[in-house]
């Protein structure tokens, strides 16, 4: 009985373990959390891309052209809205794109406005790097007619407000002020 029982362990102790992951240092990596801007809670289903814009330098002959970079594969977040990648040194941005939320940009300051290119050096460890997710619009409603009819077939569109634009038209006996897309005419004192 001790036989088998010392033979067990010693087959135990010398099964192989699995290789620590370490990490390469001739790469960086870019780690963060998405979260909804409205609730703070983080956000699953979150698709994270890492867009490289300047492939890293290689050592070949000019004489050969370049191979353009292998796309990086996004990351989907799960429960706890964290992401991790790891790169080659080089210019990236980073993109979150989620449904019900509008698509972000790392440094992107407004919607729709461009973010901030990353420079990855090797073994650089940017962490901590969150998004705070802002949650999209929806916009409903039924198109009718002069007497209360529905519409079929309308196409509706909705665009961002025009700026505010505000002239002054100086006639001899009204002025008229045009403010976006209303014009009033107001008679000027004589």
């Amino acid at each position: 009985m001790k036989i088998h029982l010392s033979l067990a362990l010693a087959s135990l102790l010398q099964t192989p373990t699995a290789p620590v992951q370490q990490r390469d240092l001739g790469k960086a990596s870019i780690e963060g959390v998405i979260t909804s801007s409205g609730s703070g809670q983080p956000l699953e289903r979150a698709q994270v891309q890492l867009i490289r814009i300047v492939a890293p330098p290689q050592a070949a002959a000019p004489a050969v052209p370049p191979t353009p970079p292998v796309p990086i594969p996004p990351v989907v977040t799960v429960n706890d809205g964290k992401f991790i990648f790891e790169a080659e040194p080089g210019q990236y941005r980073l993109r979150v794109q989620r449904n019900g939320f509008a698509t972000q940009e790392y440094g992107q300051r407004v919607i729709a406005g461009p973010g901030t290119v990353i420079n990855l050096s090797a073994g650089q460890a940017m962490k901590d790097v969150t998004f705070k997710m802002i949650a999209g619009g929806v916009v409903t409603g039924r198109v009718r007619d002069s007497k209360g009819d529905p519409v079929a077939g309308v196409q509706v569109s909705l665009s961002p407000p025009q700026p505010l634009v505000r002239t002054i038209v100086r006639q001899p006996a009204a002025a008229a002020v045009r403010t976006g897309c209303t014009t009033a005419a107001t008679p000027l004192p004589s």
